[in-house]
């Protein structure tokens, strides 16, 4: 009777160098939708239709104003922890979307004040018109647009 003498290690070497070669292949086929449509028998591309960033998102404006303090530019407003807006002026506008938080930072200035929010009919809010800052970041509320 013979044996067969084999090389395992080159064997294995061969294996994982095999199967690294056919994971980046179907990671390839995964990642262009063409090759994808092509393996997986899909006649059509299904997706989900998409619209303009304008008929999804609904908009409008606020108008903030500073009580009780002089205008600073360490004071910010943050629309959704992002910063949209410096008091360099008593009043500010902002534009806000729908379901978005509104925040006031006022950690640069060692003076408690307050900001009075307004806005028209079409917004509405589950916070109170005037939020009080006191050296940190004051919550303003969720928005939504009617």
């Amino acid at each position: 009777m013979r044996f067969l003498k084999i090389d395992f290690e080159k064997l294995l070497k061969i294996l994982v160098l095999l199967f690294a070669v056919t994971v980046v292949a179907v990671q390839i086929i995964i990642c262009i939708p063409e090759l994808n449509i092509l393996f997986c028998r899909i006649t059509n591309r299904e997706y989900i239709e998409t619209f303009s960033q304008s008929e999804l998102v609904k908009s409008s404006e606020i108008s903030l104003e500073l009580i009780g303090i002089e205008p600073n530019s360490n004071i910010f407003v943050l629309l959704n922890g992002e910063e949209v807006a410096v008091f360099n002026q008593q009043n500010v506008k902002v534009v806000v979307f729908d379901n978005s938080v509104i925040e006031i930072d006022g950690r640069g200035v060692n003076k408690p004040f307050k900001v009075v929010i307004s806005s028209s009919d079409e917004i509405r809010y589950d916070f109170d018109e005037t939020v009080f800052v006191d050296r940190n970041i004051a919550m303003g509320g969720r928005i939504f647009i009617d």
